[in-house]
């Protein structure tokens, strides 16, 4: 946008809800930088919004519903879809239904095919070695999970080792 002073950019973006929504601050900062040019659409699948459309997963019934009474997809000059693969696939084949080539749709997947596998492999290993524990962590509305084997590391460093970022004011017993 501050290269392309012509440029237009509408980002649908789906997650579970506003506090789950990465890098949204940045977005509303960006939004109102480029107030006419700058479209944000938060689609939240566990937090209420006023509009309906605006509300679930993103589905082929929702993106035929966006296509037809928000976006246009003719007038797009290309999409760019980053998510989970069903989703990604979904808004893909949507975007070719509703008349956009596939050369002007570019994707990146959050997971391969081969995750669900690689999934079934890692809890069949867990059922076999109980003496690993299945975490999550939720930290700021962001869920965070991995496998703690049993007396090992504390819950806090082992989220703050896979990234959670948890407050260490929780080690004195004084959390923020």
């Amino acid at each position: 946008l501050e290269g392309e002073p012509l440029s237009r950019f509408t980002l649908l973006y789906g997650n579970r809800s506003s506090a789950s929504a990465l890098f949204r601050e940045q977005l509303e900062d960006l939004k109102n930088r480029y107030l006419q040019r700058l479209n944000l659409v938060f689609v939240f699948s566990r937090e209420q919004q006023d509009i309906d459309l605006y509300n679930g997963r993103i589905t082929q019934d929702k993106c035929q519903q966006l296509f037809s009474r928000w976006l246009d997809v003719q007038k797009l000059d290309a999409a760019f879809i980053c998510g989970p693969q069903a989703m990604t696939e979904t808004v893909r084949d949507s975007l070719k239904a509703a008349g956009m080539g596939a050369e002007r749709i570019h994707f990146e997947l959050f997971h391969a095919a081969g995750d669900s596998q690689k999934r079934q492999a890692r809890e069949a290993a867990r059922a076999q070695d109980p003496q690993v524990s299945q975490i999550t962590v939720i930290s700021d509305g962001r869920a965070l999970a991995f496998d703690l084997p049993r007396n090992s590391l504390s819950l806090l460093d082992a989220g703050n080792a896979q990234g959670a970022e948890l407050p260490y004011s929780c080690k004195a017993g004084v959390c923020s």
